[in-house]
Order: C-alpha cells, then structure tokens, then sequence
C-alpha cells in the first residue's frame, strides 16, 4: 500500500534523473496508469518484467502486456511470491505461453549492445 515502508523504492532500482516512474493502482501495471501510452509514444514494443507477487501483479500484468501486444520477457528470478510452488507454477508452464522466460543474468546478456 503507499505511503508504507513496504511500498517504498529501495536505493539500488530508485529511478535516475530523466526516468520515470508510474505508480500502480491495480494488480496490472497497465490498469488506470499512463504505462501504455507512454511506452507507444516513445515506441517501446518489449517490456521486461520482474515483481514482488508474481501470482498477483506480476501475472496481472503479464496477461495485460500480451493483450496489448507487448514483446514479454520475464525475469523469473527477479519475480517471488510466499506460494513457492504456485510461482514455480506459473514459470514453468504458464509464462512461457506470454514469454520469454528468462534468469536475471540471461536478460542482462540479452541487453547487452
């Protein structure tokens, strides 16, 4: 919830001068915010996902993305959840159907010039 100590940025992925933040209202990171229409004006077509709950928001928001036709890849060791065996659910078999499912040292090749 914000405005907790559990909603809070920690110092190492705090945005930078010039980076943006879009606060989440909903499970999805797409509903109700400006999340999609900013990432069009700018012609971003693949999205990079990691979060606290993938059962919750991280699902929530992958199911939007792929509606919205976004390119997905998931960083499945960047995602946790207290239900273990329902995150690696979800990794296993559902988020390849939307994704790419990738590990966190993965995506950082991948971003690699």
């Amino acid at each position: 919830m914000g405005g907790t100590p559990a909603a809070e940025i920690v110092p190492e992925v705090a945005p930078r001068p010039g980076e943006y933040l879009v606060p989440k209202h909903r499970w999805s990171a797409f509903h109700g915010t400006v999340l999609d229409p900013e990432l069009r004006k700018r012609r971003i077509d693949t999205i990079i996902l990691t979060g606290g709950s993938t059962e919750i928001g991280v699902s929530s928001t992958a199911y939007a993305a792929r509606d919205l036709d976004y390119h997905l890849v998931i960083a499945a060791d960047a995602c946790t959840s207290a239900k273990r065996d329902v995150h690696e659910q979800l990794v296993r078999e559902v988020f390849p159907r939307l994704a790419r499912v990738r590990t966190t040292m993965q995506v950082l090749e991948m971003l690699k010039p």
